[in-house]
């Protein structure tokens, strides 16, 4: 998701509707909780911190690759569309 939105594109959050557990008990405790969160939060620092690589920079919206790309994938789509 970082490198998503680095490169350009944009990142929305979509709600989910969750249900209440019926049956069973979770299998995660506070102190794996923690742990999870921390990895992840050191995950998402380190993403944020590293440089892009410069193929994913010439691949960002509005360059030539990026449009080329969006043109093959509606033909493709067109193609399955008409098949159907």
């Amino acid at each position: 998701m970082v490198g998503a939105a680095r490169s350009g594109f944009t990142v929305r959050q979509i709600p989910v509707a969750m249900r209440e557990r019926t049956t069973g008990r979770p299998s995660a405790s506070p102190f794996r909780a923690m742990v999870y969160l921390s990895r992840a939060g050191l995950v998402l620092l380190l993403a944020m911190i590293r440089r892009m690589p410069d193929e994913l920079k010439a691949f960002t919206p509005g360059t030539p690759a990026y449009t080329a790309f969006q043109q093959r994938t509606a033909e493709l789509v067109d193609r399955r569309l008409t098949k159907a």
